[in-house]
Order: C-alpha cells, then structure tokens, then sequence
C-alpha cells in the first residue's frame, strides 16, 4: 500500500517486484487530481518486500522482508527523500512464520507503541495477526514479546493489509483482499 507524508504532497509507491520504492510529489496536498511528478527511486533493496511504512519524521523506512521474515529498518540521509536511502539496513524483528504461511500486511499504530503484522495461509484458510508492543516508538529494540491471534473465524483468507484505527475505541481493523476492501475489527 502506498504511504504519504504528513503534508499530504509526498507520496510513496511500493515496487514489490522490482524491489525499490518509488517516491512521487503532489502539487495539492492529499490530492491525486493534481500535478503529479516523479522525484526517483530508491534502489537501496535486495530482496522482495510486501510492506512499507515511514517513521513520522521521515528519517527512517521499515520494511518486511518476505526472504528472510523480518522487518528491516533503512535511514535516509534527508527526511522524506527516498533517494537517499541507505544501502545498509537493521533487522530489528523476525517473525514467527509457521511453514505454509505468507506475510500479507504491516502497520505501526500511529505513536509506533505497537506492530501489526497479518499472516495467511490458503491451504486451510488460515489468518492470524502477529503483534509487539513496543516501549519506545518505532523503536523495534524495544519490542516486547510477540503476540498471535488467530483472527480465521472473523476474517476472509485473502486478507492482505492491516490498519490500525486509532479513534479512542481501540479497535483494529484489517482489510480484506478483495477487490472492494471489507472492514473487519477483531
């Protein structure tokens, strides 16, 4: 899924297959109806990923890496200019990975207190949610043990994406892989 600054005029673009990340600028501020140009990429990556998502002051980039089941952490050496990610990264997190599974999604809550992580399987239709809390935001050091839910009973086996609502009720909903994305809150 695509990640956008918090000015709404910087947006980043995944490329799975081609292992890089995109970055695009926007002339209206969370809008795509405006001019949009593409300011590069990074090339920083080895490997494939299925997730991205950017620390709040734009200095850093986690990334799940599906080869080695972890999440990685890159710097960029200007805030918010994914062309100067670096090509070293930390791995700050394996997840446990049942022999079977893929990983579908990533998301930090918004103070980076907590990690979700989505797993399926499709042979049985399988899907657990992987959690840490974290002591110290994005700070994946500070994780504390893993947690896993199996969330089969309330979600679609094609669920591909978590996103953490944070409106005081504490509810977290993924999104379904369909090709209209379904709410479900577990």
């Amino acid at each position: 899924q695509p990640f956008v600054d918090p000015t709404g005029y910087k947006i980043y673009i995944p490329e799975y297959n081609n292992k890089r990340i995109r970055q695009l600028s926007s002339s209206l501020a969370n809008d795509l109806t405006g001019t949009l140009t593409d300011i590069g990429v990074s090339s920083a990556l080895t490997y494939f990923f299925t997730d991205m998502q950017m620390y709040d002051d734009g200095t850093k980039v986690f990334v799940k890496d599906t080869s080695a089941n972890r999440i990685r952490q890159y710097s960029l050496s200007t805030a918010w200019d994914i062309t100067t990610m670096s090509t070293t990264s930390l791995v700050l997190l394996d997840i446990t990975l049942t022999a079977g599974y893929f990983h579908r999604g990533m998301h930090f809550n918004n103070d980076g207190t907590e990690l979700y992580v989505v797993t399926n399987d499709t042979s049985p239709n399988v899907t657990k949610i992987h959690n840490w809390t974290l002591s110290t935001g994005f700070s994946l050091g500070t994780a504390g043990s893993e947690t896993i839910n199996d969330v089969t009973s309330t979600m679609p086996s094609t669920a591909n994406s978590v996103i953490v609502l944070e409106d005081g009720s504490d509810t977290y909903t993924l999104l379904g892989g369909s090709a209209v994305p379904e709410g479900y809150a577990y």
